[in-house]
């Protein structure tokens, strides 16, 4: 399994820690789908080839850069 998928497990926890600030029910919904969205294409990733593997790398990506937008 990639490395990056130990660092996106430790992201779910801290934006668990970071939503509890945030009184925007929808906004923490979003960025927990979000956050939750990135190990799970990096895990779904390893079982795939080619273009898929590509695809689900590059949703993980979207996922994290979506996450990023909500906590700015």
């Amino acid at each position: 399994m990639l490395h990056i998928y130990a660092v996106s497990i430790q992201l779910c926890r801290d934006v668990r820690e970071l939503t509890k600030k945030i009184p925007n029910a929808t906004l923490v919904d979003q960025m927990t789908r979000a956050a939750m969205s990135v190990p799970l294409n990096i895990a779904e990733s390893e079982g795939v080839t080619g273009g898929n593997r590509r695809q689900r790398r590059r949703t993980a990506l979207g996922s994290a850069k979506e996450l990023g937008a909500a906590s700015t």
